[in-house]
């Protein structure tokens, strides 16, 4: 029966015939026939060689892997921004409010009237695995803030608007709808609504806007109050109408609303920049700590 020689004996043999010795040099070393030293050192190169290849597809694998969940928190460092002064809120038919979309959030509102945010990154596989490569990481505390704030900001916005609405339906006893075709009713346009909101808003987040109100609002004779667009519809008395928008608007730049509106936003921006910043100490590493399910599978614990 031949003799039988381990995988180990073999590799010296391809290690000796790489450093310059013959085959039958081996072979008499070895005391066996230079035909099997030849067959063994092709065995040892094969086998190096296929430990060679799986060991570059683990590494070409890590890298994808590696290069995926950093696109996983690049995308959320776009995502964890401001959002711009100009953001649109609509309520829809139903009383709830229309959904926002920021960068990578969907904000809506629920059964209960409170918003939800719903960040299309949580939902992918990557994100998981990101979480167990930062398990205990200060991000996620840091991260779940920056929501929490958002959400409070958003909200202030909300109610912004609403006593908005309130204040000048309560002032000019007129009531908040579209323009009827061909009826006569008064009315208050949206529009006025949404400039109060605008105005106020820029008020408490310090923006400096030329806009004068009382010198743009104009009452007319066939009964429409106007800012460019039409405001509102008293035939009535329409400048009584414009006065009391103008006051409605003092009372609105005078509400605790602008008030949490500057305080919410500037908890927004602190949160923002707090979690902003541990994104890029992260990302400045270009790789990641600690270790996921994936990374197990390829070997790596």
């Amino acid at each position: 029966m031949p003799k039988i020689y381990l995988a180990h004996q073999k590799r010296k043999w391809l290690e000796l015939s790489e450093k310059g010795k013959s085959e039958k040099w081996i072979a008499n070393n070895a005391k066996c026939d230079y035909r099997t030293i030849r067959k063994g050192i092709e065995e040892a190169r094969r086998e190096r060689n296929a430990i060679a290849a799986q060991i570059e597809l683990v590494k070409e694998a890590l890298t994808d892997h590696k290069d995926q969940l950093l696109a996983v928190l690049d995308g959320m460092r776009s995502m964890v921004v401001m959002p711009p002064d100009n953001l649109e809120i609509r309520t829809e038919r139903n009383g709830r409010i229309a959904p926002i979309p920021l960068t990578g959030i969907r904000v809506r509102s629920d059964e209960t009237g409170s918003l939800v945010l719903d960040v299309h990154a949580e939902e992918e596989v990557a994100w998981e695995l990101l979480q167990e490569h930062l398990k205990g990481d200060k991000l996620w505390k840091s991260y779940r803030e920056w929501k929490e704030t958002l959400v409070a900001h958003l909200e202030a916005r909300i109610d912004l608007k609403s006593e908005a609405a309130k204040l000048i339906e309560e002032t000019t006893g007129l009531v908040i709808r579209d323009k009827v075709s061909g009826g006569r009713m008064p009315y208050i346009s949206p529009a006025a609504v949404q400039v109060f909101y605008e105005l106020a808003l820029r008020q408490a987040l310090k923006r400096i806007d030329g806009t004068n109100l009382e010198e743009r609002l104009t009452a007319s004779d066939d009964g429409y109050v106007r800012l460019g667009s039409e405001f509102a519809y008293a035939p009535d008395g329409p400048q009584e109408c414009r006065d009391q928008l103008i006051v409605a608007l003092k009372s609105l730049y005078l509400s605790p609303m602008v008030n949490e509106i500057a305080a919410s936003y500037n908890r927004l921006q602190e949160a923002t920049a707090e979690t902003g910043r541990i994104i890029d100490e992260i990302a400045l590493l270009s790789m990641l700590t600690g270790s996921c399910r994936v990374c197990r599978r390829l070997g790596i614990k």
